[in-house]
């Protein structure tokens, strides 16, 4: 296994044998890739009504078929504990996802990331992600796969413009925002850790998409500040949404942070900014090592996530290659 490049995605579908599924192994990949065959242990999850089973299945083939009995639901990976994505047929995604309170937090974790890795893929439409999300979002408790969720609703925000986007985050805000009445709003004294950075999660997405209350709140936060997690939200929120006067209080808290943690929170804040002038302000940082040499890296990569930023700090990274490799560390540039 170890010596062959890639990993195996594993497509299942209805067999035409009853009782039955299909299972085909393909190498993953986000453009034409050169074929090979694994020898997968793969482990089925399945269920009909309060039954579920798992059952081993060794491919070493590049198809088989396995006998499961009557199927209400499945899933190709039990508890994401193998090296190979899933990608289930329409068939049975649609039966799956109406049965996934039967699934642990860990499988629909990675039923939602191979959904978005077939996107990328060209496998799976973005609104064919969009609608798992919608349907793993309302009961959802679990931190790792609400994370998940939200950075799905932001990766395809960054990627649309105007009218698409307008439509998108009121979408997203409204889902977000539900689940933020559901957890509420403030922390109460019995809150878990667990609990208390679910909030921030929820808070930080529904601000950075532009929900006025989330930034009302979150600039509250920044004067006078409350739990930890809840405090990096409001940074991140009011830097994305924020005023040049916004950028110069950020920078001077940088300068004057009382620790380091504090000052990577506003040194990483800077880059989220909005507009080409907030941008340029941070090339600038960078150029006279306001910024240091061992932090520019970072910096430049967070630029490359804001709209804004992503060309011009492109452009700049082109045009001062050379210098970037002669100040910058090699293991922040590689």
């Amino acid at each position: 296994w170890i010596f062959q490049g890639g990993y195996p995605v594993v497509e299942i579908s209805e067999s035409d044998e009853p009782g039955c599924v299909h299972l085909h192994q393909r190498r993953f990949g986000y453009e034409d890739v050169e074929e090979t065959n694994w020898s997968v242990p793969v482990v089925l999850a399945s269920g009909s009504g309060d039954h579920r089973t798992r059952t081993p299945v060794l491919l070493d083939d590049a198809e088989t078929t396995v006998e499961l009995g009557d199927l209400d639901w499945i899933t190709g990976n039990a508890d994401a504990s193998g090296f190979y994505r899933v990608e289930l047929s329409p068939e049975l995604a649609r039966r799956t996802v109406e049965h996934l309170d039967a699934l642990s937090s860990v499988e629909r974790y990675g039923l939602l990331d191979d959904s978005w890795a077939a996107l990328l893929a060209d496998r799976a439409t973005v609104s064919d992600v969009l609608a798992l999300a919608d349907a793993i979002m309302p009961a959802e408790t679990d931190l790792a796969v609400w994370r998940r969720a939200l950075g799905v609703l932001r990766s395809v925000d960054r990627h649309l413009v105007d009218d698409a986007q307008d439509r998108h985050r009121g979408w997203s805000i409204e889902r977000v925002g539900t689940a933020l009445d559901r957890v509420g709003h403030t922390p109460g004294a019995g809150d878990s850790d667990h609990l208390l950075e679910l909030r921030a999660a929820l808070m930080e997405t529904s601000g950075v998409m532009g929900d006025a209350g989330a930034i009302a709140a979150a600039r509250e936060l920044v004067e006078h500040p409350g739990d930890a997690a809840r405090n990096a939200a409001a940074v991140r929120i009011v830097a994305a949404n924020g005023t040049e006067d916004d950028f110069d209080e950020f920078l001077r808290r940088y300068d004057s942070a009382g620790t380091p943690q504090e000052q990577r929170r506003y040194m990483f804040a800077l880059p989220a900014f909005p507009g080409a002038d907030a941008n340029q302000r941070v090339l600038d940082l960078i150029d006279d090592e306001h910024i240091r040499s061992q932090d520019a890296a970072f910096v430049l990569a967070r630029a490359l996530t804001n709209n804004d930023a992503a060309a011009p700090t492109w452009a700049y990274i082109e045009e001062n290659w050379e210098q970037i490799n002669a100040r910058l560390p090699v293991n922040a540039i590689s």
